[in-house]
């Protein structure tokens, strides 16, 4: 495909982004020797890519693991999350 055939399939946009996350891309794409945009473009498509999960597939699967028998509240969440099991 030659350069504006090339072009006819692509589109320009505008966004803007927080200026930690633009100097990272910055960054990348200078490393990679690859333009933003391809940069962005892979980004896209592999988000695009995962599954997505229904919201309320979602919410089910924690009403499942914060009711009994399991019975998780607040409190042990809180201390499960904050224990670290490679110190054991």
């Amino acid at each position: 495909m030659d350069k504006n055939a090339a072009e006819k399939h692509r589109e320009k946009i505008g966004t803007i982004l927080d200026r930690k996350v633009a100097d990272e891309l910055r960054k990348r794409s200078e490393q990679e020797d690859r333009s933003i945009s391809e940069i962005i473009q892979e980004a896209v498509l592999t988000y695009r890519a995962e599954e997505i999960v229904p919201k309320e597939q979602r919410l089910a699967a924690v009403k499942r693991f914060c009711t009994p028998p399991e019975g998780l509240n607040r409190k042990k969440l809180k201390e499960l999350a904050g224990m670290d099991y490679y110190v054991q």
